[in-house]
Formats: structure tokens, C-alpha cells, sequence
């Protein structure tokens, strides 16, 4: 006999993997979760080697398809859905994984390739279009990339293209020192793993009318970063071509290759110049120049790894140094300014003058004081930037968890109000139906009632004198009672010996 019962298995949703049994996912080995981001045919042999069933594989395997930038989400989200009592578990594949977003493992035939450039010149845009990923793009002067983000473009059987985004040194919401040791500690810890660039493309967008001070300041740090003797590897790529006429483009393309303090020392050492027309094949014609490239050693990377150097005294580290010198004096002088001009506003007495200069005071000195915090900060060793990381990122999964709980209380508190008010519309639904009843029931009263009085009014129409006739009037009134829903009818009759009023009742 044939069993009609669908016994094919079913894929299990995120939040019942909660459910699975700790007895199955304590003992699993920590690196099965944090390897997660690893290629599928090895996360496949592990999920069949501990046991998981195989719905599991089958919740798990369409977003091990995707891209790997989109794999911890995944991952997050299985951890976010273990109880309270594996938080000590939770805590540690998690951090495991963000590790491994900062330091991945391409095979020796991948490619690696860094994107560069001022916030706002398109980096993103870019990854986007090769990699066919949902890249976070920035539309104001917010920079969205705090953080070196690692994307994966598939090329060939044998070869990988991964894209490093990298932040700008105008990001707004951070220092430049900030910025500059996020790279340093990306580059070193790769370069500690035998992870080298095989070539960096720094975007800039030809909208630009001239070479800004910002624009000017990332473009020194670049060749600080870079060196010399990788700018062979290097593309200098003009975007935003399709937002510009074309004579204007071509002008400005001409005065950034032919300034010597623009692009005209990178391209006398090997640089290459080319323009991406925001298309996805555009991006991919740029990356093939890449494939063939040998892996190159930046500046930074044999200063501090190999030289042993902290980052103030590498390349990058004296210029922003030099930056931070020349903001500090600029600073100095506008503060000694305004103290002359305050000292003079209050002799003369004018006192709303002197509130509006110490104001700016205030401001002078905060940024005095921020510029030798971050000239401070640059005074630090590799392994203190890789330990700061490490602390960076349990910070954040710190941060994370504490919102997954808050999360979890705002969830509750959701729940609790919509059972209350499910309990109230109930209670107001049970109401209504007894005013209901309650209203039907008086209405079939009063036609019962209006019915006999009908028949009453003839009875006394038959006995009455010849022509003359029995009139009949009667209306509803309400009495204070719950809803006012108690009524009675009042009743008049009259014929030609009688007249009689009063409630109108059944007997």
C-alpha cells in the first residue's frame, strides 16, 4: 500500500534552529560556525560530518550561494536565535567570524585588489557593478565605509577577485588617524598571512572643478601608503563621466595628468590612467588589467612588518604627522586671535560680542585638543593595532548582544501590548454581541406588544358607538439603566365614552 503522507523534508525556519537540542550544537566545534564564511563544498562536508539533518542543509545552502559579504548575516542570525545559556558560545564564534571578515584566506591563484579614493568618488558603486552585490552607498557626505569590507568577484574556475573597500580620509564622522590605521591594520595583518595586493585602483570624480584641499590630502596619503615601487600596479581611474560635458571632463582630466603634485608624479613612476563609465562593463574591462599582476609589497606594509616600525614613523604616519602640525599652528594662531579681540570687546564693554568670541574660544580649543589627541594616537606599534582591533571587534559584538536583548525586551513589550489589546477587543466584541441580543430582543417585544394592540383597538372599535372610533397612540421611552437600552411603551386610548393612558403591558 502506498503511503500518501509528503515525507520529503522540509527546510527548518532560522528561529526554530533555536530549538535544536544543546546536547547536538554545544559539543559541534566552534570553527564549524565561524567557518561558515568558507567555501560551500567544505561547509557542506562539515555539516554532513557532525550529523545535521538534512533540512538544515537545505535552510543553509541557498546563502552559502551568495556572495561572502552577505554570508555573516547568515551566521549572526543563527547565533542571535541560540538561547541565553550558549552566550559564552555565542560570544566567541561570533567574534571568530569578525576576524574572519578582516583576515580571509584567497587561494594563491586569487586576486587582490584594493579600492582607494575620497568619500563620495564612487568605491562602492564600483564594487558594486563587478561583484553584482548590494554594496551600501552613500549619497550625502557621509562616507558609509568605516571599515575595510571584503567582496568576492567571481573571475574564472581557477581565479577569484576580491575588492577591498577602504574608507577616505574625508570621512566625517572619523579622524584621519582613525582612517589611516584601519588600512594599516587591514594591510599588515594580511601581509602577516601572505595575503598581498596585486593592485589598487584609486577612483576620483572628474565633477570635481579643481583638485580641493581634501581631495590634495587623500591623494598625498595614498602615495605615502603606496611608495614607489608598486605604482606599476596602480590604476588612476576618473569617474562620473556621465554627470559632466565632455570638454569639461577632458579638461580636468589633462590637469590632474599633467600637475606634477596632482597624478604627475604617480604616473611618471608607472601609474596607469583610465575612466570608469559607470556600466558593469566598464568595471570588469578595468579589473582584467589586474589578473595577470604580480603581488606587490606597499610602503606601509614593509615598514612596519618588516622594519618594525610604529606608524608615526612610517611614510603615512610623518605626513598626517606633518598635517596634524600644520592644523595645530593654524588652530594656535586663530585662538591666540580671538583671546586679543575678546580682551577688546570687553574693554569696550560690549558684552554680546565677547559671549559670541568666547563661544568660539571653546571651539578652538576643542579642536586644538582633538589635533593632539590624534597625533598622539599615531604613536602605535602593529601589535598594538592588531590587539585594538581585536578589542574593536568584541566591543561590537558586546554592543550587538546588548541590542539582540534590548531587541528581545522591545519584542516582549510588543507581544504583552498586543495581547492586551487583543483581551480588550475581545471583551469589547462580547459587549457588543450582548447589546445585540439584548436590542433584538426588545425589538421582537415591541412588535409583539404593537401586534396586540392592533387587536385591542378593534376589539373596542366593535363595541363602541356607531361612528365614532378608538384612536391609538403610542411611543418608545428609554429608562437610566447600562447602554440605556431599557425600554417601555406608553400607551393612549380614546373612544367616545372613555379615555385611558399608561404603560402599555402585556396582560
Amino acid at each position: 500500500m502506498i503511503n500518501s503522507q509528503d515525507t520529503r523534508p522540509q527546510p527548518i525556519p532560522a528561529s526554530s534552529l533555536a530549538k535544536l537540542s544543546m546536547n547536538v550544537l554545544l559539543p559541534t566545534p566552534l570553527w564549524l560556525y565561524a567557518h561558515l564564511a568558507q567555501p560551500q563544498s567544505l561547509i557542506l562536508q562539515i555539516i554532513f560530518r557532525v550529523g545535521f539533518s538534512l533540512p538544515l542543509l537545505c535552510e543553509l545552502y541557498p546563502a552559502l550561494k551568495k556572495g561572502k559579504s552577505e554570508r555573516p548575516t547568515l551566521v549572526l542570525s543563527f547565533l542571535k536565535d541560540l538561547p541565553q545559556s550558549a552566550s559564552f558560545f555565542k560570544l566567541h564564534a561570533t567574534k571568530r567570524l569578525m576576524d574572519d571578515l578582516m583576515t580571509f584566506n584567497p587561494r594563491p591563484t586569487d586576486i587582490v585588489v584594493a579600492i582607494m579614493g575620497m568619500t563620495g568618488s564612487g568605491k562602492s558603486t564600483f564594487i558594486s557593478l563587478c561583484t553584482n552585490e548590494d554594496v551600501t552607498i552613500g549619497h550625502n557626505l557621509t562616507g558609509c565605509t568605516q571599515e575595510i569590507k571584503i567582496y568576492k568577484c567571481p573571475w574564472s574556475l581557477d581565479v577569484d577577485i576580491y575588492l577591498a573597500d577602504t574608507p577616505g580620509f574625508d570621512d566625517t564622522n572619523r579622524s584621519d588617524t582613525d582612517v589611516l590605521t584601519d588600512i594599516a591594520t587591514w594591510l599588515t595583518k594580511s601581509y602577516t598571512q601572505n595575503v598581498k595586493l596585486n593592485g589598487i585602483i584609486y577612483l576620483h570624480r572628474i565633477t570635481d572643478p579643481r583638485m580641493q584641499g581634501s581631495a590634495k590630502k587623500n591623494l598625498f596619503m595614498f602615495k605615502k601608503l603606496c611608495g614607489t615601487s608598486v605604482l606599476e600596479n596602480v590604476a588612476l581611474i576618473s569617474t562620473m563621466w556621465e554627470a559632466v560635458a565632455q570638454a569639461d571632463g577632458e579638461r580636468r582630466e589633462k590637469e590632474l595628468i599633467n600637475t606634477a603634485e596632482f597624478w604627475g608624479v604617480l604616473i611618471k613612476h608607472g601609474a596607469k590612467v583610465d575612466r570608469h563609465q559607470n556600466i558593469r562593463g566598464s568595471a570588469i574591462r578595468l579589473l582584467k588589467h589586474f589578473v595577470k599582476n604580480k603581488q606587490m609589497t606597499m610602503s606601509i606594509q614593509k615598514e612596519m612588518v618588516s622594519e618594525n616600525k610604529d606608524l608615526d614613523q612610517t611614510q603615512a604616519g610623518i605626513e598626517l604627522e606633518s598635517e596634524y602640525r600644520k592644523e595645530k599652528e593654524k588652530f594656535t594662531r586663530e585662538l591666540e586671535e580671538t583671546r586679543r579681540m575678546m580682551k577688546e570687546a570687553l574693554v569696550a564693554r560690549d558684552q554680546e560680542s565677547a559671549e559670541m568670541l568666547r563661544q568660539y574660544e571653546a571651539d578652538m580649543c576643542r579642536k586644538v585638543e582633538k589635533v593632539a589627541q590624534d597625533r598622539e594616537q599615531l604613536q602605535i606599534s602593529m601589535e598594538k593595532m592588531h590587539a585594538k582591533a581585536i578589542a574593536d571587534y568584541e566591543r561590537r559584538i558586546k554592543e550587538q548582544q546588548a541590542r539582540i536583548e534590548m531587541d528581545k525586551k522591545e519584542t516582549e513589550k510588543e507581544r504583552e501590548r498586543y495581547r492586551k489589546q487583543e483581551e480588550e477587543t475581545k471583551m469589547a466584541l462580547i459587549s457588543l454581541r450582548q447589546h445585540q441580543v439584548s436590542t433584538d430582543a426588545l425589538q421582537r417585544e415591541k412588535e409583539a406588544i404593537q401586534h396586540k394592540l392592533e387587536h385591542t383597538v378593534q376589539l373596542l372599535d366593535t363595541l363602541s358607538v356607531p361612528d365614532t372610533k378608538t384612536t391609538i397612540q403610542y411611543r418608545t421611552r428609554s429608562t437610566p439603566g447600562p447602554n440605556r437600552i431599557q425600554e417601555h411603551i406608553c400607551l393612549a386610548l380614546q373612544g367616545p365614552f372613555y379615555y385611558f393612558i399608561g404603560p402599555a403591558k402585556d396582560q
